[in-house]
C-alpha cells in the first residue's frame, strides 16, 4: 500500500504566500517602529565601533612608544607583531572582524560580538595600565 502525499492546490499556495507577506511586512514594520523609538541598532553598532577604536587608539600608543605609527588597520596589525606584540595583533584582527566588520557596518549582535567586546575591554584595561 502506498501513501500519496499531498501536494497543496496553487490557489492555497498562494492564499498562504499572501499571509506569510502580510505577516512578514507587520513584523518588520513593528521592528522598524521601535527601532526609530528606542535606536537600539544604531547604539548597539556604535557601541562595537567604539570598543574597536579603543583599541585601534591603544595600539597606536603602544606604537607610538616604538616610535612607529600606521596608516592602516593591515599596517597597525603588521607593526604590532614586528614589536612583540602579537597578543595584540591577532585580538586586533579578531575585534576588526567581530566589532568593526560585523557589529559596525553588518550590525550582527550576537555571542560573538558580546564575548569580543568584553575580550577587548579586558585587554584595553590591561595595556592603559601598562602605559
Amino acid at each position: 500500500m502506498s501513501s500519496k502525499t499531498r501536494h497543496p492546490e496553487p490557489d492555497e499556495r498562494v492564499a498562504k504566500a499572501e499571509k506569510l507577506l502580510e505577516e512578514g511586512k507587520t513584523k518588520y514594520e513593528a521592528l522598524e517602529d521601535l527601532e526609530k523609538e528606542l535606536g537600539t541598532i544604531k547604539r548597539a553598532s556604535e557601541g562595537c565601533e567604539n570598543v574597536f577604536h579603543s583599541l585601534v587608539e591603544v595600539s597606536e600608543a603602544i606604537l607610538s612608544k616604538h616610535g612607529q605609527t600606521a596608516r592602516n588597520h593591515i599596517e597597525r596589525m603588521d607593526k604590532l607583531s614586528k614589536i612583540g606584540r602579537g597578543d595584540l595583533a591577532d585580538l586586533y584582527a579578531i575585534a576588526k572582524d567581530h566589532l568593526h566588520t560585523s557589529g559596525y557596518y553588518g550590525q550582527q549582535f550576537n555571542t560573538i560580538q558580546k564575548h569580543t567586546l568584553e575580550r577587548v575591554e579586558k585587554k584595553v584595561k590591561e595595556e592603559i595600565e601598562k602605559l
